[in-house]
Parts: C-alpha cells; structure tokens; sequence
C-alpha cells in the first residue's frame, strides 16, 4: 500500500545510519556514507576523509536537502566521520558528546549547530522528541580507541585519531511511535528500564552475552519488533550488495 506522506518512516543505511523522517521533518543517524573501502588500511591506521561526492550522491537519492538534527551515538570513524559534513550540507544541528563537536569544528560547522548533549536531557525538532541515554560500547577492548577527541579533527585523519567519546542510546519520542536506537552491543545494567520504545534498531556486532543484552536493552523498554543494525561489512561501498562481517570479525 502507498506509505503516506506524514508517516513515520525509517531507512536503514549499513552500520547504524539511520533516516527518521515524518514528511515535515527529518533527523539522521550515525550517517557513514563514505565507508572506505578494505580492511588493510584500518588495520595499517592510515588516513581517511569523508567522500564529499559519495555524500551527496547519496542525500540526492534519498531525497534529503534539509535535516533538522544529525544524532551521533558515539565517535568511532564509522559512526561519527561523516557526521559533520552531513550537518554542514544539510543545516542540520549535530548533536553528541564533546567529542563528535569536535568532529563537527574539524568540518567547518559554526558553533550555531553545535550541540554537546547532556544525557536524559530533551531535545525536540518538530514532533520528534529525543534524549540521549548512557550506555556503553560492546568488546573486550571496552571500544577501542578509547577516550575523548580534545580538539577540532580535520580530515584526512588516521583511523584511530576517531576516539570514542561518549556512549549512548537515542530514545526517539514521535506521536507515531517510539524508536530506541542502540548502536553498540554494551550496555548499563538497569540504565534502560522503565523506558519505553516499540521498535528498537539493535546493534549486533560483538554482543558478549545474549540472553543479558536482550533483557537489559530490548525486554527493558518492552519492543516487539527488532531490526538487527551493525552486522555488515562496512569496508564495502553503500551501493554494493550488503553482506555480514567475516565471522572471525
């Protein structure tokens, strides 16, 4: 059936990207359109930069000129590298941690559409409403790089110099519904209950225990629908057939 033009939708773009949109309104997360290609430059930490003509192609076939707010979850290079330039390009206002504000400088954004969050705070663009909720990263390492992004990060920059920041959850409040974003597969025991969604986008990779990562994000909010994100090889292109990680990864 047409879907119509003041529905609630969600477009789901590879690692945890993800377009809300009601027809009046639109915010975008953790936008990685650019997803340089193979896995031996990362592992060799060589420099990377946003590809500006693989941006906009992708916002033109989107449909998306105007954002109201880029959200960042955290500032690892696929979740937060492109996040800057899609603010500019669009006027959206980005918001984060101190550490994806610096992200955002790095790409020339003023300091008018800079937004450091303050977690359980509100924050409203149109009918969507919004709060960032702590969390933490899924593996061993605790999501190596580690620590803050002290100062403006202009690309070309090396993989690593993308550190983590904060870790968060994005509750998105909407009359149509509510969406619970949890890129990382980490949490706080108890940092989501008594929260509400009815569909949670659940990162995947790296998930430790199941059963307790199920109960602590997806049963606390009581969701009935989950849409699995952060499961595909994101050194391949948007464009090009989505296929999983190597299960060694």
């Amino acid at each position: 059936a047409p879907i119509p033009a003041d529905a609630l939708t969600a477009t789901w773009l590879g690692v945890t990207a993800l377009l809300l949109r009601d027809g009046e309104h639109a915010l975008l997360v953790d936008p990685f359109f650019s997803r340089p290609e193979g896995l031996l430059p990362l592992a060799l930490n060589r420099r990377i930069a946003p590809d500006e003509a693989r941006i906009r192609t992708w916002l033109t076939r989107l449909g998306v000129s105007r954002l109201d707010a880029v959200l960042v979850s955290h500032s690892h290079y696929d979740h937060a590298m492109d996040a800057g330039l899609v603010a500019r390009l669009t006027g959206a206002r980005l918001l984060g941690s101190a550490s994806t504000a610096n992200i955002g400088r790095g790409a020339g954004l003023p300091e008018t559409q800079l937004q450091v969050i303050a977690p359980g705070q509100r924050y409203r663009f149109g009918d969507f409403e919004l709060r960032f909720i702590e969390s933490r990263h899924a593996g061993a390492t605790g999501g190596a790089p580690t620590g803050e992004i002290g100062t403006p990060l202009t690309p070309p920059a090396h993989y690593l110099d993308y550190k983590l920041g904060g870790t968060y959850s994005i509750l998105v409040a909407h009359p149509q519904g509510r969406v619970l974003l949890h890129g990382s597969a980490g949490m706080l025991p108890g940092a989501l209950r008594g929260e509400r969604a009815d569909v949670v986008f659940l990162g995947v990779a790296l998930i430790d225990d199941l059963d307790t990562y199920l109960a602590d994000v997806v049963d606390a909010v009581g969701a009935k629908r989950i849409v699995p994100s952060h499961w595909d090889d994101f050194s391949r292109p948007l464009e090009a057939p989505l296929r999983p990680f190597p299960l060694a990864v």
